[in-house]
């Protein structure tokens, strides 16, 4: 997967699916992959 421009894709697509559970989790760990892109 290209994991570029997927920091806000993923969320919408997470809250598109209703994955509320892995919200938190998925959530961390783009918000890591977008730190990384930032820098």
């Amino acid at each position: 997967m290209n994991s570029r421009n997927l920091c806000g894709l993923d969320l919408v697509i997470l809250l598109v699916d209703n994955n509320y559970e892995k919200l938190d989790l998925y959530e961390m760990n783009t918000a890591k992959r977008c730190s990384f892109n930032s820098k």
